[in-house]
C-alpha cells in the first residue's frame, strides 16, 4: 500500500508539472504577437484566396478538451484582379484545433474542429458546377 501511495503521488506531481508547463508555454512562448504572423503566413500558403487575420491566440482551458487557436476577425476574399471582390467568409471569432497526430504522422494539416461564431459565408457555384 505504501508503494501505491508513492506512485500515485508521483503521477499527481507529473500531471501538475505538465499543466504548469503548458500554461507557461501558452502565456510566454505562444503569444498572439508571435502566433498571428505565423498563422497568416501559413494561411496564405495553403489557401487560394486573400486572407486577413487580425489576431490569433492559443486556447485550451476555455475549450477543453481541444487545444487550438482562437482567431479574431478572419476575412477571406476572392483572389481576383477586379476592383470589387466578394467576401467569401467573415467571422468575428472562430476556433481552430490542429490535429497534431495527422500532422506528425502524415504531414497533413487538418483542422478538427473548425468552429465559426456569428460568421458570414458567401458560397457560389458557377455554370460548370465548381464551387468557390
Amino acid at each position: 500500500m505504501h508503494i501505491l501511495k508513492k506512485v500515485g503521488t508521483a503521477l499527481l506531481v507529473l500531471v501538475f508539472v505538465v499543466i504548469i508547463a503548458a500554461a507557461i508555454g501558452m502565456w510566454y512562448i505562444f503569444t498572439p504577437e508571435k502566433l498571428t504572423p505565423i498563422v497568416n503566413k501559413q494561411a496564405k500558403e495553403y489557401l487560394v484566396c486573400n486572407t486577413v487575420i487580425e489576431k490569433v491566440e492559443p486556447t485550451f482551458f476555455g475549450t477543453y478538451p481541444f487545444f487550438g487557436v482562437e482567431i479574431t476577425n478572419l476575412c477571406l476574399t476572392e483572389n481576383t484582379k477586379a476592383s470589387k471582390t466578394d467576401t467569401l467568409l467573415f467571422a468575428p471569432k472562430c476556433f481552430a484545433s490542429l490535429n497534431v497526430k495527422s500532422y506528425l504522422l502524415d504531414g497533413n494539416i487538418t483542422l478538427d474542429p473548425f468552429l465559426v461564431e456569428d460568421g458570414y459565408l458567401n458560397f457560389k457555384i458557377n455554370s460548370l458546377g465548381h464551387s468557390n
